[in-house]
């Protein structure tokens, strides 16, 4: 492009769809708690106008150097609205409260994806792991709802199938904020989005959100979504 900048990111088409369902306006305060390698953030702060203002987290210092990189080569040199950060996404509801109206929690996972590609070990994967990482992920979704405003919207998605990493963490969110006593709800996908959807992949609702089920021909997915609303 004549400004320098890379003019696409080669991206999974389903990845789309959280950022498509975290809803971001011009004006939005977004955080991308889990951010690199960086995909959805460019795609985030398409939507935003100066106004607006996105911090792009990553703890993991190998990772934030890609993220770094892909913000480089994607967003123009002096946008003021961008901030990276390191911090460990756990801490962010007790460290800033109220701060963001939109909050993705693209989550660390099991990836179990590459059970599509040919060679691969089935080792690697397990249930153990997997309840492992759903222990995370709860945490992180725990810690968006705190640092979310009333009204606001955390999106959380997973790139595996597992019904711990994404219902079951989802439900163990629900029922921490039941006990608490503050207004949470799953904002569920209209018929209208899973039809339109639907035309291009293969989509599926579940008990808390949708997943995209995965397709070796078209290289997409899985991808898991689900949408939570902080009601004030």
């Amino acid at each position: 492009m004549p400004n320098g900048l890379l003019g696409y990111y080669l991206l999974d088409a389903a990845s789309l769809l959280p950022v498509i369902c975290l809803d971001v306006g011009p004006d939005s305060t977004v955080l991308d708690m889990c951010a690199s390698p960086g995909g959805k953030t460019v795609a985030m702060m398409q939507l935003l106008s100066e106004r607006g203002g996105l911090v792009a987290n990553e703890p993991t210092q190998s990772r934030r150097r890609k993220l770094r990189k892909v913000i480089q080569e994607y967003i123009p040199k002096g946008q003021t609205n961008i901030t990276i950060r390191g911090m460990d996404g756990t801490k962010f509801g007790g460290l800033e409260p109220c701060s963001y109206d939109r909050i993705l929690v693209d989550a660390p996972c099991s990836t179990d994806r590459h059970c599509l590609r040919s060679g691969f070990q089935t080792d690697s994967w397990s249930e153990k792991k997997s309840q492992k990482f759903s222990q995370l992920q709860n945490k992180l979704v725990m810690s968006a709802l705190g640092s979310l405003t009333s009204d606001g919207r955390v999106v959380y998605s997973t790139c595996t199938m597992s019904p711990y990493e994404n219902d079951g963490v989802i439900q163990g969110v629900l029922e921490n904020f039941r006990h608490g006593g503050k207004n949470i709800s799953i904002e569920r996908i209209s018929e209208e989005q899973i039809a339109a959807w639907g035309e291009m992949f293969d989509i599926r609702r579940t008990e808390h959100g949708f997943i995209v089920l995965p397709s070796v021909e078209k290289n997409w997915g899985p991808l898991y979504t689900s949408s939570l609303v902080l009601k004030s």
